[in-house]
């Protein structure tokens, strides 16, 4: 493996273990064991290793220092500490050693038997309240598939999702085993307790390609941003799931990543960072912050983690205390954020949740309206995006805009006057009927996945519709039927 690298010296203390001291389904045959000493400074050097056959009892050497010839090893007397380097996963983790009998510490012609060496395990538990939720581990659980690490809970989580597809319990999902160098979402009914009982990831490095990523904590203690991605220039934004947890480079300050957390970083190019591997201790429960629904104004907004954000700044008729609503076309309040320095503000818009029954976000390509709550007097807003940021004025999951001029008008908000559609039946597996109340013409409909993505449309030509949903992947689908005064959406889950 790479780094275990030592000289064969004049002398060594020899370790015998025999076949029953390790656990085969947890160290597979081909695996490398190591001896290492701590070196001057203070970092674990090798000095012995063999490579494991599950045949019989094994010996190995661990080798001495060589003042003559300059060769680094074990001094009389020192700590032995133990490794495995796992052949499947290519990982390294730290082992723990019970001794039969001989020596526990270095010795020169010493002979000691082991009783048993097993990989060291440590628990992190994440406690998820309800609602969504980005989470992560820095542990590599004993089991990575995800019903049975929901353990009794999965008949409360509704999905959950990464970067490579989605999980949802009992049905034959895209994504089904946990993976620790991934973030995910989650959206569970009441609070879920996650334990994940295994090894420390060691690989402490995450990727991050051009444009978004989800990324998680792989450290067991809050790490700055300012610190962690202090050399990334092509870094555009950081957002987490939690309140003010919104990082623009030069914009906003600085705040921790959390452990448990998971968090999105958009790239203008590929970066890489890495964790530092002194934070890694067991401390093990983390509670994740309650995201609740916000009411502002009589508006009942519903927090999701599709959002789209919006940055205003230096605008000289936005005051300290000022609210900004998001609305969609339909007159829905979608987003909010507060103006909490003078002149500049941070908005989310909140994006349909794809899980419930009912339209409670916007939909991909919808324009989005502003309104300015002073007080009590409401105001419209107009509004001038700039150009040059990432997207303009119709919202797009983990979209970014900013707005460059503003100007404001009183004004009333009409009631909602969202047109009705039904879809049923809800779940289906080969074809779902779509009806529209008071609409008899000239519609189409798109069917989009989770992530946005159009899987089917067609041309609605009168009140109702069948659509063939059989080829499918099992999953939930967005429903939308859009005319030239209709924008309508349900949802179905496909099993």
């Amino acid at each position: 493996p790479s780094g275990w690298v030592y000289a064969q010296t004049a002398n060594s203390h020899t370790f015998c273990i025999p076949q029953n001291a390790i656990d085969t389904e947890e160290v597979g045959e081909g695996s490398w064991i190591g001896v290492f000493y701590e070196n001057e400074e203070g970092n674990l050097s090798c000095c012995g290793a063999m490579q494991y056959t599950g045949e019989s009892t094994m010996c190995m050497n661990a080798w001495a220092v060589n003042p003559s010839t300059g060769d680094l090893g074990f001094t009389e007397g020192q700590t032995v500490h133990w490794k495995i380097f796992e052949n499947v996963s290519s990982q390294e983790y730290d082992a723990i050693a019970e001794y039969a009998s001989g020596q526990e510490v270095f010795t020169v012609d010493g002979f000691t038997t082991l009783g048993s060496l097993v990989v060291e395990k440590i628990l992190q538990t994440v406690v998820v309240p309800s609602g969504w939720n980005g989470i992560s581990s820095y542990v590599i659980p004993n089991t990575t598939d995800l019903t049975t690490l929901l353990n009794d809970y999965a008949d409360d989580v509704v999905i959950m999702m990464n970067n490579q597809g989605s999980y949802i319990p009992y049905v034959n999902s895209e994504v089904t085993q946990w993976d620790a160098n991934q973030g995910w979402l989650i959206k569970n009914l009441k609070t879920v307790v996650i334990e994940f009982l295994g090894r420390f990831n060691t690989d402490l490095t995450v990727n991050f390609e051009e444009g978004w990523t989800l990324f998680p904590v792989k450290s067991s203690e809050p790490v700055s941003i300012d610190s962690l991605f202090k050399d990334a220039a092509s870094l555009q934004i950081i957002k987490g799931y939690g309140v003010n947890e919104i990082y623009i480079p030069g914009v906003t300050s600085n705040f921790n990543l959390e452990p448990g957390k998971a968090y999105k970083a958009r790239f203008s190019a590929p970066f890489s960072i890495s964790f530092d591997d002194e934070s890694q201790h067991n401390i093990n429960v983390f509670n994740l912050d309650t995201v609740k629904d916000v009411v502002i104004g009589g508006e009942n907004i519903k927090i999701t983690p599709f959002d789209h954000i919006v940055y205003m700044e230096d605008m000289d008729n936005l005051s300290l205390n000022d609210t900004l609503l998001v609305y969609s076309t339909s007159e829905v309040c979608c987003g909010y954020g507060f103006v909490t320095k003078e002149g500049s503000v941070i908005v989310k818009a909140f994006g349909d949740d794809p899980t419930t029954d009912f339209t409670d976000g916007m939909l991909d390509n919808e324009k989005m309206k502003f309104y300015l709550l002073r007080g009590n007097v409401k105001y419209a807003v107009n509004y001038v995006f700039d150009k040059s940021t990432i997207n303009y004025d119709l919202f797009v999951t983990d979209g970014f805009s900013s707005i460059s001029h503003i100007s404001l008008s009183p004004v009333g908000i009409s009631e909602n006057n969202t047109e009705k559609i039904i879809v049923y039946p809800n779940p289906a597996s080969e074809r779902v009927h779509v009806e529209l109340n008071n609409v008899s013409s000239n519609c189409r409909y798109y069917v989009a996945n989770v992530l946005g993505e159009t899987v089917l449309q067609g041309d609605m030509s009168e009140s109702k519709t069948v659509i063939h949903i059989g080829e499918l992947p099992k999953g939930i689908y967005i429903i939308r039927v859009k005319s030239d005064d209709l924008d309508v959406c349900g949802k179905v889950l496909k099993f």
